[in-house]
Order: C-alpha cells, then structure tokens, then sequence
C-alpha cells in the first residue's frame, strides 16, 4: 500500500511539474530581461586603465608586433595579447565595444548551449527541444554573470575579458566538441581551437583544464564514465586536447616576459607555495566566496527540481550525505588547486577576475548538491513549486531590479565618459596640466575613472593612450562624484 502510494505521488509529481510550462515561461521571460541587461551594458561600456595603455601599444607596434613585445617584455599570454590588440584596433569605431560585448555573449550562450545538446545526445534527453536547450543555456550563462566576484572587471573590461571570460568560453565550447557524439573536420578544430587558445590565455585556468583532462581521459580509459562513443574515439579527442593545450601553455610559460614580471614577486619554494596556499585559499572562502553565495544557492535550486523528478522510493538517504560530503570536498579541492599557482608566484590571493573560474568550481557544487537533495524527494509536491517559483521569480526580481538601476546610471556615466575625452583629445597639445570632473557612479560596468595624483599608472595610461601632453588628474573636489 505504501508502495503504491509513493510511486503515485511521484507519478504525478513528474506529471505536474513536466506539464507546467509556467516554469519554461519564467525562465524565457527572465531571459530576455536579462539579454536586455547585458546589451545595455554592452552598449554604455567603454575602455579604461590599461586598456588605454594597450591603445598607445598598438599605435606603437601594431597588433603582431605588440604581441609580440609584449610576450618578451611583460606576459607570456600570447592569446590574449594578440584579440586584446585585434579589438582595440577598432577603436575609431564609436561602437566596436558593444559589437564585441554582444559577439562575446552570443559565443558563450552558443557554447554552453552546444554542451547541453551533445550531453542530451549522450544520455537520450529526449524531451529537450532546441528553446529549451537555448534558455537553459541564457539561464547557466546569467548564472555565471551574477555569481561572479565581480562583474565589472571580469566581463567588461577588455584586457580582462580576452584573458579570463575568453577562457572559460573556450573551455566550454571545447568540452562540447570533446562530447560530441558527431565526427568530422569541424568537431576537431572545435577541439584543436579553443583548447589551444586556453593554453594561451590564462596561466592557472589553463593547468586546471589540462588536469581536468588527464582525470577524464583516465576516467574514460578504465571505463569510469560512458559516452555514446566508442572508446578510441573518446580516448584520441582527450588526448588531441591534452596536446593541444599543454603545447600552447608551454609557449605561453616559455616566454621571456613572465620572468620580467615574476620579479617583481619574491621567491619561494613549492612546499612553502603548498603552506602559504592554504591561508590564500582560506581568504578565498572568507572574504570572496561570501559574495557570490547567495547567488550560486539562488541559481542552484532549479537543480532540486531536476533531482525530484529523478526520485526513487528506496533511495538511500546516508547516500545522498556521502555524495555532498564529496562535492563540498572536490570542490574545496578545487580552490586550493587552481589557487597554488597564483600563491607560488604572488604570494597573494588571485585578483578578482583572475578567480572567475571560481564561478565554476562553485555553480557545478551548488548545482550537484540541490540535485542530489532533490534525489531523496522527502517533499511534497506543493512546496517543490513553491521552492521552484521562488527562486524564478527571484530572479526574474533581480533581472528587472538590475536592468531599471542600470538604466538610470550608465547614461550619465558614459555622456560624462564622451564629454571628458573629447575634452582631452581638443586640450591634447595643451602643455598645462588638465584637470577633469569626476565622473558619475558606472554601476555594473569597470570605471575608468582616474586619480588626482598626475603620476598614478592609472592617469599615465590615459594620457598615453589619447597621446596628451600634459599631465592629467581628476579634481580634488570628489563630492560630484
């Protein structure tokens, strides 16, 4: 009897919640509000700090050439220094940021869609259609966007963005071509591309992929995971990306410019790296993890829903506790790992944007662990909707709270922005100091504005970049702000 009633209520569980497309409909809606928001920003972004540096550079070198240079005089990302030139090259085009944001978030949205489908292709998700596939790949892509540390500098500063958002991109629209269950030319330049541009890019994010991919290639050879695919096949793309990526990291790693920056750092030895690392990563949990949490929860409940619908009667609740013991173990892992390198060579925590794949470390625990509590199915089916529909109308909340405040701050910003460089490229051969207005609050997007010391780096770039030649500073008076 107690059979028969759990397997009815789980019956019309995953009829109720399969036949509701409310939920679909939330998500849609809260997609688009959320594309709005992106293209918003996109459009009232502007370059600043270094990227004007990287403007004088290539007015100097070129693209090439400055890459060049800057691989034997300052940083070995080869990758990242060669589109940070190609972009900035186009300047003179009043909009070339908010093609290149719109372009950026198009690719990231197609290659996390890309994943889904060759992963529904693997495990037979035959009732994901195509909208489907696309708003749950929006939906995972704002889940990044708010769950990261800081959004200004890591998806809307450009040099930023060609280092760190590129990266992770790359790694998932390779990882989708790694699962794909179709053969040819494509797939294998979708493998050989982004693999080898990850090498290129980003010195930390770079050796957790390769290990990422020396675990899964040995997890595939001892038959640990299946892919609809035979072995060899899954066996030669890992290795192709292995290759790939490790050939591109030791050019990058190579390059006389790193040991011009490593300099600056004082030396230590792997085993005091292996001590001190664990204070950086503790800094990581207490100071930077508490500001994405909240986030990753809110964007991790639909998982729950996801591990209700999978439910099954006998399911063993110590089970489910070993498993999140687990996740929370990998993931904690996972810090300390891609943290080591950043400590061996700094000393230091990891900037901001260069702990984005935190992100992912953190949305893939929080997605495991609400899906392996959805598993045990110890709630009734009323409070899964309304545990569901909180979270999506939370965040449909948070899109459109996000979206109006924007909306109100980013065209003062950016018309202050205009004016205080059309000011400067008209007071360019002025051989007095110039001194500008503070510019307005930039909300979600990376400020640009400068000190009121003339020597600061921050103010010589500017003046560089717009090739002014006076000294420039920001007015004391910072109550306008």
């Amino acid at each position: 009897m107690n059979k028969n009633r759990i397997t009815s209520f789980q019956l019309i569980l995953m009829k109720s919640l399969l036949s509701d497309k409310y939920f679909f409909k939330i998500i849609a809606f809260s997609n688009i509000i959320f594309i709005i928001l992106y293209s918003v920003l996109s459009y009232y972004n502007r370059i600043a700090v270094d990227d004007f540096y990287f403007l004088a550079f290539l007015k100097e070198h070129g693209i090439l050439g400055g890459a060049i240079e800057t691989y034997n005089t300052w940083s070995g990302r080869w990758v990242s220094s060669l589109l940070n030139a190609f972009v900035i090259s186009f300047y003179p085009f009043k909009y070339f940021l908010f093609v290149y944001g719109l372009l950026v978030f198009a690719l990231f949205i197609y290659s996390v869609k890309r994943c889904i489908h060759n992963l529904k292709d693997n495990f037979q998700w035959d009732n994901l259609s195509f909208w489907k596939e696309l708003h749950i790949a929006i939906f995972i892509v704002s889940a990044f966007f708010y769950s990261t540390i800081k959004i200004d500098e890591t998806w809307f500063w450009l040099c930023s963005t060609c280092v760190f958002l590129l990266s992770m991109i790359l790694f998932f629209l390779g990882t989708s071509a790694l699962i794909s269950c179709k053969k040819g030319v494509v797939n294998t330049l979708l493998i050989i591309i982004p693999f080898t541009l990850i090498g290129g890019s980003s010195e930390p994010f770079a050796l957790i992929v390769l290990l990422l991919l020396l675990l899964f290639g040995l997890a595939n050879f001892f038959d640990l995971i299946i892919l609809n695919l035979p072995k060899t096949d899954v066996t030669k793309r890992f290795s192709i990306a292995f290759i790939c990526c490790f050939t591109s990291f030791v050019f990058l790693y190579s390059a006389e410019g790193n040991r011009v920056r490593e300099s600056f750092f004082d030396d230590i030895s792997i085993w005091e790296s292996f001590f001190l690392n664990i204070k950086t990563t503790g800094m990581i949990i207490l100071l930077r993890l508490p500001l994405i949490i909240p986030f990753v929860i809110l964007f991790s409940i639909p998982a729950y829903y996801l591990g209700c619908l999978k439910s099954v009667e006998n399911i063993n609740k110590k089970t489910i506790r070993l498993r999140i013991s687990f996740i929370l173990i990998f993931y904690f892992a996972a810090l300390y790992i891609y943290q080591l390198p950043i400590t061996y060579i700094t000393q230091d925590i990891g900037a901001y944007r260069a702990l984005f794949p935190v992100t992912l470390f953190s949305l893939v625990a929080g997605f495991s662990i609400f899906y392996n509590i959805g598993l045990a199915g110890n709630l009734k089916s009323s409070r899964v909707h309304f545990i569901i529909l909180f979270s999506l109308v939370t965040i449909v909340s948070l899109n459109i709270y996000s979206l109006i405040s924007q909306l109100i701050i980013l065209p003062k910003y950016a018309e202050a922005y205009d004016n205080r460089i059309v000011y400067l490229k008209k007071n360019k051969e002025n051989m007095h100091p110039i001194i500008v207005e503070p510019l307005p609050e930039s909300g979600l997007l990376f400020s640009a504005e400068i000190s009121t010391d003339t020597s600061n780096y921050i103010n010589q770039h500017l003046k560089k970049g717009l090739e002014l030649k006076s000294a420039i500073m920001v007015s004391h008076d910072m109550n306008k702000k």
